[in-house]
C-alpha cells in the first residue's frame, strides 16, 4: 500500500480503476474503518462508473500515522477542513466526488459546505447529524438540516434526493 505525506502526517492510500473520467471518487470510511475495511468495494465501484477511485485511512486508522491525542468533539471538522484538504493537494485531487459512510459522510458534508473546496459531488451514507456545541470553535459549528446525496451529471440535469430527518425522502431535480 503508498502512504503520501499529507498535514504532516503519513496517510494510506489505495487507487482503484483507470481514470477513463474525471474527477476521482474519494472514500471516506466510518468511525472504525480504513483501506481494509473497504475490501474489493472501491474496485467494484471503479469498474461500475468508469472513474477512478481512491481509498484511504484516516489518521488514526489503519497503517496511517498513530493518533498524538485523543479526539477532540470537532475532530469531524478537522478532518473535513484541514486534513482532507491537505490530502486532496498531496495527490493533485481537484473537485472531487466525495462518498462517505458514517462519520465519512458526516466530514464529506462538512468540506462540501466550506466553499473554498469546492467538489463536484457528494454521497454520504447514514451520516452522524451533530449540531454545534459550546466545545466547538465558533468557525466550526454547523447545524445539518438535511443528508443530500447527488447523481452525476446526465444531460444537463442532476437528481437529488434530500433527506430532512426525520421526513422521508423527497426528490429533487434541477437543471445544472
Amino acid at each position: 500500500m503508498p502512504f503520501v505525506e499529507a498535514g504532516g502526517r503519513r496517510i494510506e492510500y489505495d487507487w482503484s480503476g483507470d481514470e477513463t473520467r474525471s474527477p476521482p471518487i474519494v472514500m471516506l470510511h466510518e468511525g472504525l474503518g480504513s483501506v481494509a475495511m473497504w475490501k474489493d468495494f472501491p474496485a467494484r465501484l471503479a469498474a461500475e462508473t468508469g472513474h477512478r477511485v481512491l481509498a484511504f485511512s484516516r489518521y488514526g486508522y489503519g497503517k496511517s500515522t498513530l493518533l498524538a491525542r485523543s479526539r477532540e468533539p470537532s475532530f469531524m471538522h478537522e478532518e473535513a477542513l484541514e486534513a482532507l484538504p491537505a490530502l486532496l493537494a498531496a495527490l493533485g485531487i481537484e473537485r472531487p466526488i466525495l462518498f462517505g459512510h458514517s462519520d465519512g459522510g458526516s466530514i464529506a458534508l462538512i468540506h462540501a459546505g466550506d466553499s473554498r473546496f469546492p467538489v463536484t459531488g457528494v454521497i454520504a451514507m447514514a451520516p452522524p447529524a451533530r449540531g454545534s456545541t459550546s466545545r466547538q470553535p465558533s468557525r466550526w459549528r454547523w447545524r445539518m438540516r438535511w443528508t443530500v446525496a447527488c447523481s452525476l451529471p446526465s444531460r444537463g440535469q442532476r437528481a437529488c434526493n434530500v433527506l430532512p430527518s426525520p421526513s422521508p425522502p423527497e426528490r429533487v431535480r434541477w437543471k445544472s
